[in-house]
Order: structure tokens, then C-alpha cells, then sequence
């Protein structure tokens, strides 16, 4: 038996030839329901990406982010800024250690050793300096993290003012 194989070819492909441009047409539509629903996914994490910045930034606490092998500031909120008198930008990149009252920083140093120990701290009772020379009353509570790669460690930290009611 002999095969024709042009013949085969031709009747393999004719119904090739009707099926698949109703396939890539299904396709082409599908495609352009998932980049809109990709649009749609995109723009609600932007949403929900700029709501979050906005509860931080504006949270009643002093927030504060440390890398924390260097002590250095890395992230802060507009409350730490406005309270203490300097702007986001200046407190970027400074140490931890200028920002505690001289006569609070040997007891800030032991809290930063047993947050390094503990990895956390809570309610500790300390004293800021703000830009202007005047005392803050603040409650720290700290929590040390990992980046992805479990290497680079840095701390989210709260600082309430708790000068009124020390007072």
C-alpha cells in the first residue's frame, strides 16, 4: 500500500485551516481579558501600595526602620519628623545613638544589646532629643527582620510619646 503523503498533508491541514483561526482568535481575546485583568490587578496594588504609605507616614506614632548593623536610619515616618523637629530626609542615614537624650544613652545602648540577643523589644521607657534641645518621653517596642536572601537584618521600631503622661 502506498501512501499519498501530499494527499495526507492536505487532509490533515484542511481542517487545520478552519480550526485554527477560530483557535487563535479565542486565544487573542483571552490574552486581552488577562492584560485587562492584569491592568486592573496592577492598579489596585498601586491603590493599596499608596494607602499603606499613607497609614505609615502619617501613623500618631514615631515609626522608624534601622539597618541593623550599622544603626542607621533607613525608613522613617512624618510623625518622627514633625516631632523632633527635623525633616525625613535629614534623619535618613543618621544613628540611632544621636537621637536619644545623653542622659538616656547608656540605657538605650543595653536595650539595643538585648534587642540584638532577643530580637525584640517592648514598652521599654526611653528619652529622644529632638533638633531643638527639648526631651521626648517615648515607649519603645522593636521587631529585628531578615530580607528575603535571610542576610541584610533591619528593625521596624515605635516610638509613642509618652511626655504627658510621665508629667
Amino acid at each position: 500500500m502506498t501512501v499519498d503523503i501530499p494527499l495526507l498533508v492536505a487532509l490533515i491541514m484542511a481542517p487545520l485551516a478552519v480550526v485554527l483561526p477560530g483557535v487563535f482568535y479565542i486565544l487573542k481575546r483571552k490574552n486581552a481579558s488577562h492584560s485587562g485583568q492584569l491592568k486592573e490587578a496592577k492598579d489596585a496594588l498601586a491603590a493599596s501600595q499608596e494607602l499603606l504609605r499613607l497609614q505609615y507616614d502619617n501613623a500618631p506614632d514615631m515609626l522608624l526602620s534601622l539597618d541593623v548593623r550599622t544603626q542607621k536610619i533607613i525608613r522613617c515616618n512624618t510623625t518622627l519628623a514633625k516631632k523632633l523637629g527635623y525633616s525625613k530626609t535629614e534623619l535618613l542615614g543618621m544613628c540611632r545613638n544621636e537621637l536619644y537624650a545623653p542622659a538616656c544613652r547608656e540605657r538605650a545602648a543595653e536595650t539595643f544589646r538585648h534587642f540584638l540577643a532577643d530580637g525584640q523589644v517592648h514598652d521599654v521607657e526611653l528619652q529622644v532629643l529632638c533638633r531643638d534641645g527639648s526631651v521626648l518621653d517615648v515607649s519603645l517596642s522593636a521587631v529585628q527582620y531578615q530580607d528575603l536572601d535571610g542576610r541584610k537584618q533591619y528593625s521596624d521600631a515605635t516610638w509613642r510619646d509618652i511626655t504627658q503622661r510621665k508629667k
